[in-house]
């Protein structure tokens, strides 16, 4: 906006330790968004997350990624197949990952909170039980890397089983926030009027033991233990492309004679419930689903309960130090406190600034500055000019630029663009005012609509005393044969002249 208006502007921002002031003025510096933050390098290896965490923010990020899969991509997945009366694309992967989310939940739906607790009670037996033996099976604790040195020494730490413990207050937690949280994605009544509490959430815990019975016996599937020592000898390089190849295969789904069968009795029937009650809200909330976007500020929504309880339990696999609710709070939401420090000093900067632009002082004297206090440092220097873009030969441009044409109110769009040529030497290809096109060249040129004989004074309403419209306009060169839009062009101001 502060381009566009052609006025000054200060940015500043903090982040923990860390803040910045950039000095933006019209003409002489660089905009605001003509800068890049820098990328974030701390990004954790996939092994790492998924098979060897070495502390427990790894688990919290893991439980994080979980947390989403479970709750959210699963269920949106279900509610675009049911919504889009479209017939699925076997050729297309992307689909077939859609359709094989979709039928995991209509395969499992839950119809009562009972199921949601029978649903919780085998994820945390899949996580903690039959994941891990499977990989202690892949690499026993005696196991040697290549060079015989012992494949389970620090950083790597060997996993334990977690055995369920419904009197364990972090297994209870967990057990309650995954059944609350399937419960609410499928619209079922939670029967606790305090479900947050931790009678309620013991009371839980003991109703999901009725389920052990139904928790399945371990097997070995040699499959995912390839799987695991292919990911384990890849290079760090290779690891973001495995993750990418993996999901592919998980979401692979060979529905081969059996698809229209699929369709007929898992999908259409849905399907036709849906388009026949479209307009009962109540009704929709039996046959869609709530996907649940993560909400850190809502202490109420189980969302950080779940990741609490379930990066936590994983932390017990892998004898690592507990991470409290709050830590888990702002880790899982990416949330760094703002310092009172950094807050002052930036506000400090941002004032000397503010002082030199009231004073009109020299570019040479502004300074933009980039702030440390853990290390501690201060960097200022000079703004930068603003970037020229070259749009032909002979003809370069920056952000702060322009096109002004003085025309009368009674001249038309013709004279406009015969106007732009002259000047610029640049095509009219297409003209928007307000976000509505009122020309373009691609079917103007054939079917003429007679828009650019209209004087401007009717074709754009123009008040009696308006002095100038601001209008967007696309342009190609007209030595380019191809005739292709160039990037970068400024607005073009008409000045009406009497």
């Amino acid at each position: 906006q502060c381009v566009k208006a052609r006025v000054p502007m200060i940015d500043s921002g903090t982040l923990g330790p860390k803040g910045h002031i950039q000095v933006v003025l019209p003409d002489q510096t660089d905009s605001y968004g003509s800068t890049n933050d820098a990328e974030d390098g701390n990004e954790i290896p996939h092994c790492t997350l998924k098979m060897f965490p070495e502390q427990t923010l790894h688990c919290v990020e893991w439980a994080r990624d979980l947390f989403s899969q479970l709750f959210n991509q699963s269920a949106k997945s279900y509610n675009k197949i049911i919504e889009d009366e479209q017939l699925i694309d076997i050729g297309d992967s992307e689909q077939m990952k859609i359709l094989k989310e979709a039928l995991s939940l209509i395969e499992d739906r839950p119809t009562d909170f009972k199921a949601c607790l029978r649903w919780a009670r085998l994820k945390f037996n899949q996580y903690f039980v039959i994941d891990i033996k499977q990989l202690l099976h892949a690499y026993p604790l005696d196991h040697k890397t290549k060079e015989g040195k012992p494949f389970w020494s620090l950083p790597k730490r060997a996993p334990e089983v977690l055995k369920f413990n419904p009197e364990d207050e972090l297994h209870a937690r967990l057990i309650a926030a995954a059944a609350c949280l399937r419960a609410t994605v499928f619209n079922i009544e939670i029967p606790f009027k305090a479900p947050r509490e931790l009678e309620s959430i013991m009371k839980m815990a003991m109703q999901a033991v009725e389920f052990d019975d139904e928790v399945p016996a371990f097997n070995i599937d040699h499959s995912k233990v390839e799987q695991m020592r292919a990911e384990v000898d890849e290079s760090k390089e290779d690891q973001e492309e495995s993750k990418q190849e993996e999901e592919d295969i998980e979401e692979t789904i060979d529905t081969g004679e059996d698809y229209e069968e699929i369709l007929d009795y898992a999908i259409r029937p849905i399907r036709e419930a849906y388009q026949s009650n479209k307009d009962d809200a109540d009704a929709l909330k039996t046959i869609l689903t709530a996907p649940q976007e993560f909400e850190k500020d809502d202490d109420q929504n189980y969302h950080v309960d779940f990741i609490y309880a379930l990066a936590n339990c994983r932390a017990e696999n892998y004898s690592l130090d507990h991470m409290d609710w709050l830590t888990t709070k702002l880790k899982a939401g990416r949330i760094i406190p703002a310092l009172a420090t950094t807050t002052a000093a930036i506000a400090g900067l941002q004032t000397l600034e503010i002082v030199k632009i009231l004073k009109q002082c020299k570019l040479e004297d502004m300074r933009n500055n980039n702030l440390n206090l853990a290390v501690p440092s201060l960097m200022a220097f000079e703004p930068g000019p603003p970037e020229k873009v070259k749009i032909k030969e002979g003809l370069e441009l920056n952000i702060w630029d322009t096109w002004k044409v003085h025309l009368p109110k009674k001249a038309n769009l013709k004279a406009l663009i015969k106007k732009l040529l002259k000047k610029y030497g640049l095509n009219a290809m297409d003209i928007i005012v307000n976000g509505l096109p009122v020309y373009i060249h691609a079917l103007d040129s054939k079917v003429p609509s007679g828009k650019t004989e209209k004087p401007f004074h009717d074709l754009f309403n123009l008040s009696e005393g308006q002095t100038e419209l601001e209008v967007t306009v696309t342009f190609s060169d007209p030595d380019d044969k191809e005739g292709k839009i160039l990037n970068g062009t400024p607005p073009v101001v008409i000045i009406f002249k009497e």
